[in-house]
């Protein structure tokens, strides 16, 4: 899909002869005043410059600036016709050429005009065609890490998941829309689902990261995306290995309220590297591929944060990650009879828990829930997904999130009491090795960058941790005054 737009290559007075209706000059001093807004933010348009130019004078212009909240005022016209028009640079980002209006000037001393954006609806259907005026837009630049200059004949390729409903069954799909670069670098993506999470990739001669992101609920993302070098893999110590450049990034992770969370992790998932948060919430990445690439922040007791970040040669790029706390709601319980003596394994899983870096289930929220299934206790963390089989009993595979394009989902390496157990991931069979009846703990990481080094095999689709054993008996006190 090719971009149909032009760029803003021209002055508000050009194109000025062609209009007629010329009027002499007179003396009356008129303000002309309004306000500029942009319809695909839904907000005021601030540090737009306005112009208006002299029909029978084109060298005779008056030019004011929109303020914080759009308004601009400009003063001294006179009676006659004039030519206005704005610019601003996101109309030359997204080559949005914008008609200029004609206005008739008479002795009143006080003009209104407003000046628009026109909305994303207008512009999907001047710019995708009426069957995709409905969908979302993505308009941008591909671009090179290392000087900044805009890439012609790249291709930027973006997908994302559906559910469609078929009788009793749901399936998965897998939409997907390749769109390439203009003379000038710009791409437009047509058809996008508003508010989804959207998985994208910019390549030409080099690539960017996966980036994950969702499509603002407006329909309307303005975004470049850098392609860098390839980048150089080295080993390290545990003996997997990441991926590294020249990059540099500083940045800082604060709470809800502004402050710093101190211990948070930030890490590149497909490049496995990670940092962690000072006491002043402050982190450092050197030696990371160049580019755009999705970093992710947690922290415990916080809700994690996903940002891209553009890596670019020459300087440090900076990025602030903001982790809202997460509410707490624990239910009052009652242990009844004797704990039992805990086990290594099960001591390394409550360690593992406190560090925060994957979603947990011990024995007592297992023991409230009564699950059917594996299935039914990790269903609700993000990046998994449950695909149900009618003709193979209700079957309930658990899926990861992929981060490779061409599929969506993929199975994750799975782990019965610390040993490996292979082929399980995608085939329904984990049912038959593992009960819930004896099931006393699991642990999900959908992100390879947050999988533990003694549950890594490379698979790139994260691991699926289950602990057997007795659990412990979780009594849920009855009201006050039933018996």
């Amino acid at each position: 899909m090719r971009m149909r737009m032009g760029g803003m290559r021209h002055h508000i007075a050009a194109g000025m002869m062609a209009l007629g209706g010329l009027a002499s000059a007179a003396s009356a001093q008129v303000t002309v005043r309004g306000t500029v807004w942009d319809s695909l933010a839904n907000a005021p348009l601030a540090g737009a410059v306005v112009q208006m130019v002299r029909a029978d004078n084109p060298s005779q212009r008056l030019t004011a600036a929109t303020d914080s909240t759009g308004a601009y005022v400009v003063a001294g016209a006179t009676t006659g016709i004039w030519v206005l028009g704005f610019t601003h640079p996101m109309l030359d980002a997204i080559g949005l050429e914008l008609p200029l209006s004609r206005l008739g000037i008479n002795d009143a001393q006080r003009i209104v005009v407003p000046l628009a954006i026109p909305g994303r609806e207008t512009l999907a259907r001047r710019w995708c065609g009426d069957s995709l005026a409905g969908g979302g837009m993505w308009v941008g630049r591909v671009r090179d890490a290392t000087d900044g200059a805009v890439i012609p004949g790249a291709a930027v390729d973006v997908q994302w998941t559906t559910f469609v409903a078929r009788g009793r069954t749901v399936d998965e799909e897998t939409p997907s829309v390749t769109v390439g670069t203009d003379d000038g670098g710009r791409f437009l993506a047509c058809g996008l689902p508003p508010g989804e999470l959207l998985l994208a990739r910019a390549r030409a001669a080099d690539t960017s990261g996966a980036l994950t992101f969702p499509l603002p609920r407006s329909g309307f993302l303005l975004r470049d995306v850098f392609v860098g070098p390839p980048a150089e893999r080295r080993a390290r110590a545990a003996g997997d290995s990441v991926l590294a450049g020249p990059g540099r990034v500083r940045g800082r992770v604060i709470g809800g309220r502004g402050r710093p969370v101190a211990g948070a992790r930030v890490w590149i998932e497909e490049a496995g590297v990670e940092a962690v948060a000072n006491s002043e919430g402050n982190f450092a990445f050197d030696g990371v591929p160049l580019g755009s690439w999705t970093f992710d922040a947690r922290a415990i007791g916080f809700m994690t944060d996903a940002r891209i970040v553009d890596v670019l040669a020459g300087s440090a790029s900076e990025v602030t990650f903001t982790l809202p706390e997460q509410e707490q709601f624990l239910d009052t319980v009652k242990v009844v009879g004797e704990r039992p003596v805990e086990s290594a394994a099960y001591r390394e899983f409550l360690e593992r828990r406190a560090r925060g870096f994957g979603f947990f289930v011990d024995e007592a929220q297992i023991e409230r829930r009564k699950p059917q299934y594996v299935a039914d206790l990790v269903r609700e963390f993000p990046g998994v997904f449950i695909a149900t089989t009618p003709m193979r009993g209700n079957l309930q595979d658990i899926r990861f999130r992929s981060y490779r394009f061409g599929s969506r989902t993929c199975a994750p390496d799975v782990f019965i009491d610390g040993t490996y157990v292979p082929n399980v991931g995608s085939e329904g069979m984990l049912e038959s090795l593992v009960s819930t009846t004896s099931l006393r703990a699991v642990e999900v990481y959908p992100r390879v960058g947050g999988v533990p080094s003694q549950f890594q095999r490379g698979n790139g689709c994260g691991a699926l941790v289950l602990w057997t054993g007795e659990r412990r008996k979780v009594v849920v006190p009855k009201p006050p005054g039933q018996r």
